[in-house]
């Protein structure tokens, strides 16, 4: 018997295959060797023999008609019962030439159940092929410069036991043709002896009138270690190279994927692997990756991925008593920026980044038949980043490891969740986890989010079959979104979590804000710990898309930094907002919208629950608009529960009641402390202290307020107030000015203290906080006389008081503070009578040294001129009070 190790089809032997067909009996083979037939123009010829584990040959260049159509390679020593010993196939090499359209098939395959030869090359790729050999090799078809069309034309078809792996003293091996019709690894066992691919397949499947994809089926029982790749000749223009199915087991102890899956110009339909899917690749490099054509929108990318044992019964859902991980970077992008992700499903973790162009279905589609997305029962450790928009879909996970962030370029009109069931599928128990960074709608249009706009975050129809369309989890460290709407769906989406490190929003149509619930629409709806919070503007919008057009909604606890840069036209639930915070409207309560062709408008609202939890502020008009109208800009209240009589302040409060904004006279103290303010600040007379123009016994005594540390009288400040937070910029001295008013020959003289006089305790520079108040006492180093006195404002560009936290810094409302000082000349806390205080140093009037007649005369003159200095009582008028004053004095000769 002659053992061959090079294939040359030559004229003759083509000529006699034409017309004899082998007299060998089927079976009258020797163990230990490998069978090649060739089929010429039709016909199989008589099998070429070689010995197992060597390298094989195959020229396969036509002689005249005599073309090669099949290569037919069986390495199995067949018994009477059907179970023959399998040998190696060393590594084949197929050269010649080809032309566009012929098409080679090579196909190793064996004896099926019955005995007889599998000689058909099999139709479709999902067919199974009886084993022909044990270990093989591998093939490569062609060469990289004179030999393309050969090796793009050749389609293989090929089952082994054993493994595709090196085969005796072969290196280099690989498969490399055009085609990979269908590729099987198959050992009753998971083991490294069978079941095993570990040479690297390569498809160059470049010609769009083909059928099928580049690579058909590739299943191995136990490990897929090595790259599998569709190959890319760019000299060739609308190509498209694809995967169909990538499947490792069905055993649960299968070893799975390692190898890279590759589809840069096309598809993947499934990767299916019982055991875990870890491609070790450097950072950013893709393990699994899928292209597409720039002409082929949404035609490309991934259809399916799963790694676990499937539960009995549902070939799709992995088994969480035998989760897998998935450990390798997933990307599905095209040029054209439109490759699809639909199903991502593991019971274990997704340890690395998924890079998608979108996810979920395709915008032409109509309602979801199937629920998908990305679906994992551990912790995503990587990013999830989708370019475009993830579409009637979902991204779940246990939880999500610090660093995992999920980017959404344009929509999601979806499910985001950070949940796991610790239940049971019949009586489930769901623990939410935690959820990093989710950022929607920021990124610049895509192609298709131009076809489709409406980037941001959108409701969801339950009729449609959609999935909810909410961003829930125990903890969101920060959720981004461009827009937060509704448009032809009836819910609203919604983002959950007990608590949120920040929330940054560009327009808030509709949506709601709260804590963790797996019904948001329940009541009470419960409330969410905020920290940082910015929404661009909450506007509202109703009539023509069928939706639940209630306004937006944010349900909190409590936060650190609340600001809505222009309009609130939403409902802002509080439980309190507590001292030192405040809530920032950059415009007014309410928002337009459009109400049939015209802009209407519609008033938002700020509800705290707690009777007594307006202990911060209400900032309304906090882009600082040089002169607000309070109609506008206050309609919508700030309401607090009080029992069962609401506290409402509002423009909309009839005229002169306690509550109309923008200078309601209702106390804080009713409320909680705080107040509610239209920028400029207007001082808040009756939270003052004394309140503004006190008189009689709300005044204060000279005593109390000179703050000398020898006498037993406490000291007591004045504190004016406003109904927004103050600030200087000084970082010492006074910003106010303080004027002893005086009225002479009925002229008011203002007569400015000296700053030397007193201290002003305020919020200055940088200092945190806020606050409405600002404290001012003496200095304890001079006497204050009686009388009523002027608190106003520098300007603010020499130091003077600006309303805190208002954009441009705005000086307050013109808007002086009086506070009157009460006669206390013994300095013992009580109020004298003028008539009962001698006031040493009056009688020596021209302050010669003595107390004599040039006193009297000096007085009088002064008295009867209504000079300032002749208001020797200081009360702020030229009278017979201080004629008495004096003499008092002089009588005394002090």
């Amino acid at each position: 018997m002659t053992r061959h190790t090079n294939v040359q089809l030559a004229g003759s032997l083509c000529a006699a295959i034409a017309v004899l067909l082998p007299a060998i009996p089927p079976r009258a083979f020797a163990a230990d060797e490998v069978r090649v037939y060739l089929t010429v123009n039709g016909v199989e010829g008589a099998a070429q023999l070689h010995n197992a584990g060597d390298p094989i040959g195959i020229d396969v260049t036509p002689i005249g008609n005599n073309l090669v159509t099949m290569i037919r390679i069986n390495a199995e020593a067949p018994s009477q019962d059907g179970q023959g010993q399998l040998f190696d196939i060393g590594p084949i090499t197929i050269t010649g030439s080809r032309g566009i359209g012929e098409r080679l098939r090579v196909l190793i395959a064996g004896f099926d159940d019955n005995n007889d030869e599998y000689t058909t090359f099999p139709a479709l790729a999902s067919d199974p092929i009886p084993a022909g050999a044990r270990h093989w090799a591998g093939i490569v078809s062609g060469n990289s410069t004179t030999q393309l069309t050969l090796r793009e034309f050749t389609n293989l078809a090929a089952s082994i036991t054993g493994n595709l792996d090196e085969v005796g003293a072969s290196t280099g091996s690989k498969i490399d043709v055009g085609k990979v019709v269908r590729l099987q690894a198959r050992y009753p066992e998971p083991s490294t002896l069978g079941g095993n691919i570990r040479l690297p397949v390569s498809a160059w499947f470049n010609w769009t009138y083909d059928d099928g994809s580049a690579i058909g089926y590739i299943v191995a029982s136990n490990l897929i270690s090595a790259d599998i790749e569709c190959k890319y000749d760019a000299s060739i223009t609308g190509t498209q190279a694809s995967i169909d199915r990538i499947t490792v087991g069905p055993s649960a102890n299968a070893a799975g994927i390692s190898g890279r899956i590759l589809a840069p110009y096309g598809r993947i339909h499934q990767i299916r692997s019982t055991g875990p899917i870890e491609i070790d690749t450097a950072p950013g490099v893709p393990g699994i990756l899928a292209g597409g054509r720039e002409d082929a929108p949404f035609r490309d990318g991934i259809d399916f991925i799963m790694a676990g044992v499937p539960v009995p019964g549902d070939p799709d859902t992995p088994d969480p008593d035998a989760a897998r991980d998935i450990d390798a970077v997933i990307v599905c992008q095209s040029p054209s920026g439109q490759s699809l992700l639909q199903h991502l499903r593991t019971a274990g973790d997704l340890k690395r980044p998924v890079f998608a162009d979108a996810l979920g279905w395709p915008y032409f589609q109509g309602s979801p038949t199937e629920e998908r997305g990305i679906f994992v029962g551990g912790t995503v450790h990587g990013p999830i980043t989708i370019k475009d928009s993830v579409y009637l879909a979902s991204i779940v996970a246990g939880t999500f490891a610090p660093g995992a962030d999920i980017t959404i370029g344009n929509l999601l009109k979806g499910r985001i969740e950070a949940i796991a069931n610790v239940g049971t599928p019949a009586e489930p128990d769901w623990e939410p986890g935690y959820l990093r960074t989710v950022s929607i709608g920021l990124s610049p249009p895509t192609q298709q989010s131009i076809a489709y706009p409406g980037n941001g975050m959108n409701g969801w129809s339950p009729n449609d079959n959609d999935p909810e369309s909410v961003v829930r989890a125990k903890e969101i460290e920060r959720f981004e979104a461009s827009r937060v709407f509704l448009d032809t769906k009836n819910h609203a989406p919604a983002v959950l979590a007990d608590v949120i490190g920040e929330v940054d929003i560009g327009t808030m149509q509709h949506g709601i804000i709260a804590a963790w619930t797996l019904d948001p629409t329940d009541a009470p709806v419960p409330r969410v710990e905020l920290a940082k919070v910015r929404i661009g503007t909450i506007t509202y919008a109703n009539g023509g898309d069928g939706g639940n057009y209630e306004p937006a909604k944010v349900w909190t606890t409590t936060f650190h930094s609340f600001v809505i840069e222009e309009d609130n036209a939403g409902e802002l639930h509080f439980s309190e907002i507590p001292d030192g915070r405040a809530l920032f409207i950059g415009n007014g309560m309410r928002g337009p919208y459009d109400d049939g062709g015209s802009t209407a408008w519609h008033d938002g609202a700020v509800l705290i629950d707690d009777p007594h939890g307006l202990q911060g502020l209400v900032v309304i008009n906090a882009a600082g608009a040089a002169n607000p109208d309070p109609a506008d800009s206050c309609s919508g209240p700030v309401t607090i529960e009080n029992g069962t009589t609401d506290i409402s302040l509002s423009a909309a409060a009839s005229p002169g009641d306690i509550d109309t904004l923008p200078q309601y006279t209702r106390t804080s103290d009713t409320i909680g402390g705080g107040a509610v303010g239209l920028a400029p600040f207007y001082l808040y007379d009756v939270d003052c202290r004394p309140i503004n123009n006190a008189v009689g016994e709300h005044a204060l005594l000279q005593s109390q307020f000179e703050n000398f540390a020898n006498d037993s009288v406490p000291t007591a400040p004045i504190v004016p107030a406003w109904y927004g937070g103050v600030r200087t910029n000084l970082t010492s001295g006074s910003p106010v000015n303080i004027y002893l008013i005086l009225v002479l020959n009925s002229q008011t003289v203002l007569q400015l203290i000296p700053e030397s006089n007193y201290t002003v305790a305020c919020k200055r520079g940088t200092d945190p906080g806020m606050s409405r108040f600002i404290s001012i006492v003496g200095s304890g180093q001079h006497e204050w006389a009686a009388g009523r006195y002027r608190v106003e404002s520098k300007a603010v560009g020499s130091g003077g008081l600006f309303c805190d936290g208002v954009e441009a810094s705005p000086a307050l409302a013109v808007e002086p503070y009086y506070f009157t000082l009460r006669l206390d000349c013994d300095h013992d806390g009580v109020e004298d009578e003028q008539e009962d205080c001698i006031i040493c140093g009056v009688g020596d009037f021209n302050q010669d040294g003595g107390v004599d007649g040039g006193d009297v005369e000096a007085f009088f003159t002064a008295w009867e001129n209504a000079e300032p200095a002749a208001d020797v009582n200081q009360d702020g008028g030229i009278d017979g009070g201080d004629v008495q004053t004096f003499f008092l004095a002089w009588e005394a000769g002090c």
